[in-house]
């Protein structure tokens, strides 16, 4: 596959695809070749100088960008279990940050990535989880840290505590795969002068 990078029309798409879902007014534009990549769409409110997650969904299998962008623009926006729908009175404080995931690796161990570089996906004996690249360095989280909070995401409850035995075996069942993540982040305005 050729290198592929998030681009401004990209997040234009995201921000038409959620006013026309919203509003029920705007046609969609889609500026830009056709790729399948797996992907995601993240919206922020932008809040006193905040910026809080307000909803964040994608697909990890790949699809044409050209159809997963629009779709889960809304779905992120409307259908993110952890946060009622968008509503039109918010769009003015919104920010979209569009990401097409790229470079996928096998890793050789869980703890065989970079925070900052790499997104992780992890699963083992039904349990799976994933973050994008850009969570951990945001958190101010460490690998292991990370892990913790990616184990707890997958569902798993039992106690977790680096350097046991119990760490050590659970790490040696996670399958973990590493990839990167090309992004392009629109506030808002920037949009309405496109």
């Amino acid at each position: 596959m050729a290198d592929i990078a998030a681009n401004e029309n990209h997040c234009i798409t995201a921000f038409d695809a959620l006013r026309s879902a919203v509003e029920k007014k705007i046609p969609i534009r889609q500026n830009y070749e056709d790729h399948t990549c797996p992907l995601f769409v993240t919206w922020h409110k932008l809040v006193d100088g905040r910026s809080d997650l307000r909803g964040c969904i994608g697909n990890l299998s790949g699809l044409s960008i050209k159809d997963g962008i629009p779709q889960y623009a809304v779905i992120a926006g409307t259908q993110d279990h952890r946060f009622n729908p968008i509503t039109p009175s918010e769009l003015p404080s919104l920010e979209v940050c569009v990401s097409l995931l790229v470079k996928y690796e096998k890793c050789e161990n869980p703890l065989d990535w970079a925070v900052g570089t790499h997104g992780i996906i992890i699963k083992w004996d039904g349990y799976s989880a994933v973050f994008l690249p850009e969570v951990a360095f945001e958190q101010g989280w460490d690998r292991e840290t990370t892990l913790q909070h990616l184990i707890r995401k997958a569902g798993y409850r039992a106690p977790l505590t680096p350097g046991t035995e119990a760490w050590d075996a659970l790490l040696a069942k996670i399958e973990t795969v590493r990839y990167q993540s090309s992004r392009y982040t629109m506030s808002w305005e920037e949009y309405l002068k496109k």
